[in-house]
Formats: structure tokens, C-alpha cells, sequence
């Protein structure tokens, strides 16, 4: 059960994490990302793929065999939303080595 973090907003929570795990510009990302993914673990489906297309970075799209897929970088990581007539599904990804290795 997590604590209940209600009472800070996303930025201050950010800053908590921040200053428990380091100070450095390499530990603000890791934090980002963590926080990112921690995010998207307790979002409904729905919110999961609002929260994406708001905070990530879109790198770019394809179409196969009638499914689109569209690529995004979040903190450090990679996500791949594959949309097809009715269904949406996510894929993440660690790394770039791990996105290369799927591809």
C-alpha cells in the first residue's frame, strides 16, 4: 500500500523523490522516470494513454497491416502505443538497447 501523497501536487512529490535519491542531473532522471513509471502502474488504461501523449516525447508512427503504432520517449524510457480498429495496447521499453532488441 503506498502512502498517501495527496496533499503535494506532481511537482512537489518530484522534489521529495529528488532529494531522498541524489542531487545530481543523472539522479533527476532516474527519478523522472521512475515517478513516470509509478504513474502509469496506477493509471486506469484510459488515463494511461492521455498521460502519455501529454507528457511524453513523440518520436515517431507507422502503420502495419491496418494497426498504427506510434513511438514515444518518457524520462528515459521508451513506450509504444499500438492502436488498432478497437484496442489500444502499450509496450515499454527500458532502454534504446532493449527498444533496438525488439525491433
Amino acid at each position: 500500500m503506498l502512502p498517501d501523497f495527496s496533499q503535494f501536487g506532481g511537482g512537489e512529490l518530484l522534489t521529495v523523490l529528488i532529494v531522498l535519491l541524489g542531487k545530481g542531473k543523472k539522479d533527476k532522471c532516474k527519478v523522472k522516470a521512475m515517478f513516470d513509471r509509478l504513474i502509469l502502474y496506477f493509471l486506469e488504461e484510459k488515463k494511461k494513454f492521455e498521460y502519455i501523449e501529454k507528457n511524453a516525447q513523440m518520436i515517431g508512427s507507422r502503420s502495419i497491416n491496418g494497426m498504427e503504432s506510434v513511438l514515444y520517449m518518457l524520462g528515459s524510457g521508451f513506450v509504444e502505443v499500438i492502436r488498432s480498429d478497437n484496442q489500444k495496447k502499450l509496450k515499454f521499453f527500458k532502454s534504446l538497447d532493449e527498444l533496438n532488441e525488439s525491433y
